[in-house]
């Protein structure tokens, strides 16, 4: 028996394309075949129908778009009739673009939409279909089926994953794709703050925030200490400081494609103890204690301004030359003749020197001095008495002996030079 079809019905025909659809005959093509169709093509599509061959063939407008139709077509030949069946629909390719992708969007933060850009227009009865994995609902959006948009407040922390969405406008397709990504702001902690660090120790502050792909880190203006380097993709501070400083504030600024965040890290730089070990009247207690060490300098600082024991003939000398230990002085100096810190103006928050401040906060640091003990910032109220001190006082006080009771030699621990066997206050 002899049949025939159109193997590959429905036709979802677009516009402006070259249309060829032949029939297929079983077993073989009888001859002398006349063909109808019914209804009838509708006109201005840019296609015909041949009643020879039973084909369609043309080339469509962009103005001819016909609705999805089923079509009966009837073979006559021998006196026999078969008819077959097929469907086609002319119509726009529904292209569609999502202009900005990569889409880098923010954790927690509820986005615009991101709407694509159509070829011609949206067309009602289009619809919108994910056919990629992962689904978008893994980051918690969603996709709009009637106009392809993509909306939702992502919650979960992304890399960027391609996600493809299918355009279908009654059985013309059409597919594009986009990345989208979902990150945080930079973010980076140093836990163990304030970071006291030793001159000439190689030293490594380690972030507890994690590796974070895509964030560089820099500081901010006021500069880490000397011969500290911040590594710019990790966050990691390294290096021997070299320069004891007090306790100082520096920014931490961290950059990625969302936006930039801030934190601050406190750093100090001592120098090793240079003072032994001394008991104090409490065996708990110890001289080189950081609190003591810095109570000594203090007084030092205060009282121990004729640290060469210069006789009144030698201040004479030296005042009639505008030098000396009581000279005027714009600057803070340590010398055989006498200790002027000369610290006001520095600016401080609390006991931490701050870099580009105008604050007008009185205050000591104590890394220019050779008195043993940590160096830390010094704010010393000259109306608060001294405790167990009385000046001048060789007697041992509650908070142990004073610094060494004897006779002072050339660069003896670091202290200037004196008369060698005298005490000293």
């Amino acid at each position: 028996m002899t049949t025939f079809s159109y193997p590959n019905y429905p036709y979802y025909i677009t516009t402006t394309s070259v249309v060829d659809i032949s029939n297929v005959f079983v077993p073989s093509r009888p001859a002398n075949i006349y063909f109808t169709i019914t209804p009838l093509l509708p006109i201005n599509t840019g296609l015909q129908f041949s009643n020879s061959t039973g084909s369609i063939t043309g080339t469509t407008t962009f103005t001819s778009t016909t609705p999805f139709q089923t079509y009966t077509v009837d073979a006559s030949f021998n006196g026999t009739h078969k008819t077959a069946i097929l469907q086609l629909s002319i119509n726009f390719i529904p292209g569609f673009f999502y202009p900005y992708t990569p889409y880098l969007l923010e954790k927690d933060v509820s986005t615009n939409e991101i709407i694509p850009i159509y070829y011609i227009s949206n067309l009602v009865g289009i619809t919108y279909t994910l056919i990629s994995s992962p689904p978008l609902s893994d980051i918690s959006l969603n996709l709009n089926p009637t106009d392809g948009s993509i909306s939702g407040t992502p919650k979960t922390i992304s890399a960027y994953k391609t996600y493809t969405i299918r355009a279908n406008n009654n059985g013309i397709i059409y597919d594009t794709s986009l990345n989208i990504g979902v990150q945080t702001l930079p973010f980076i902690i140093y836990p163990n703050q304030p970071y006291i660090l030793t001159q000439g120790v190689q030293t490594r502050i380690l972030p507890s925030s994690g590796l974070q792909p895509g964030t560089t880190y820099s500081i901010g203006d006021c500069p880490l200490p000397n011969n500290l380097s911040l590594n710019p993709n990790t966050g990691e501070i390294s290096g021997i400081p070299l320069l004891p400083t007090t306790f100082r504030e520096y920014i931490i600024k961290g950059s990625n494609a969302i936006g930039v965040s801030y934190t601050k890290i406190a750093i100090n730089i001592i120098k090793e103890v240079l003072a032994p070990v001394v008991t104090g009247e409490n065996a708990n207690v110890m001289i080189s204690a950081p609190e003591f060490a810095m109570r000594r300098k203090a007084e030092i600082l205060k009282y121990k301004k004729n640290s060469a024991d210069l006789s009144k003939s030698q201040y004479y000398a030296l005042l009639a030359k505008g030098n000396g230990p009581y000279a005027k002085r714009a600057w803070g100096n340590q010398g055989d003749r006498g200790t002027n810190p000369n610290t006001s103006g520095l600016p401080l928050s609390g006991n931490t020197i701050l870099c580009n401040s105008d604050s007008n906060i009185i205050c000591s640091p104590t890394s220019s001095s050779d008195v043993p003990g940590p160096v830390m910032n010094l704010c010393y109220n000259p109306a608060t008495p001294l405790v167990g001190y009385v000046q001048p006082n060789r007697k041992k006080t509650n908070i142990g002996f004073k610094w060494p009771q004897r006779g002072w030699t050339i660069g003896d621990m670091g202290f200037p030079r004196g008369k060698a066997g005298a005490i000293l206050d």
